[in-house]
């Protein structure tokens, strides 16, 4: 197995960014290694778009570009590219909690549920509706399934995901639903060293 690449950053950023993101030293080699790969041409060491949707799991993925859409909106401001400390910061939201995680965490079950949220809030208002579920629900199992079947899917899944009845699904409604379930472990990768 070859030497992983330095991180070209200082001493005191890589444990800023160990403090942050709760990553090891040796997970954050391996991290760069896969950003300097995932890089397109290499020579600006940033990632675009592109360059996470040619992953095969993304490509695969009926969501995949929705995906990448919420990977980026929460680490970059300019929305079009991505450097290393903010792959970093992006992917810690994939890290598993451990029982120090405080609420505040990047990888906190709050930022891992607003992250999911992200995905299914396709206008970015902070709320789903009918419209965007079945957007949603279409992407997911493309034409196998008719128009009519698929928005009462729609409706439903909103109306039960509607807590406080006011026709759409909050982030508020989101995460009450959601906290019944094992969300931690569906948005959770191992990172290894």
């Amino acid at each position: 197995m070859g030497n992983k690449p330095s991180i070209p950053l200082a001493e005191e950023e890589i444990v800023e960014l160990q403090n942050e993101t709760g990553f090891s030293r040796s997970q954050l080699k391996s991290m760069y290694s896969r950003f300097l790969h995932l890089c397109g041409d290499g020579k600006d060491e940033v990632i675009r778009r592109s360059d996470l949707l040619r992953l095969s799991d993304l490509k695969s993925n009926p969501l995949g570009s929705r995906v990448v859409d919420a990977f980026f909106k929460d680490a970059c401001s300019d929305d079009e590219t991505m450097d290393f400390i903010q792959f970093v910061k992006a992917a810690a939201i994939f890290r598993p909690q451990s029982k120090h995680t405080t609420e505040s965490a990047l990888n906190s079950t709050e930022n891992k549920l607003k992250f999911v949220f992200e995905i299914y809030d396709l206008d970015g208002n902070a709320a789903i509706s009918h419209e965007e579920m079945l957007s949603l629900l279409k992407m997911m199992v493309g034409p196998e399934v008719n128009d009519e079947t698929l928005s009462q899917i729609a409706e439903r899944a909103v109306r039960e995901g509607d807590l406080d009845e006011d026709g759409y699904i909050s982030f508020s409604d989101f995460k009450k639903a959601l906290m019944r379930t094992e969300a931690e472990n569906k948005v959770s990768i191992r990172f290894l060293d």
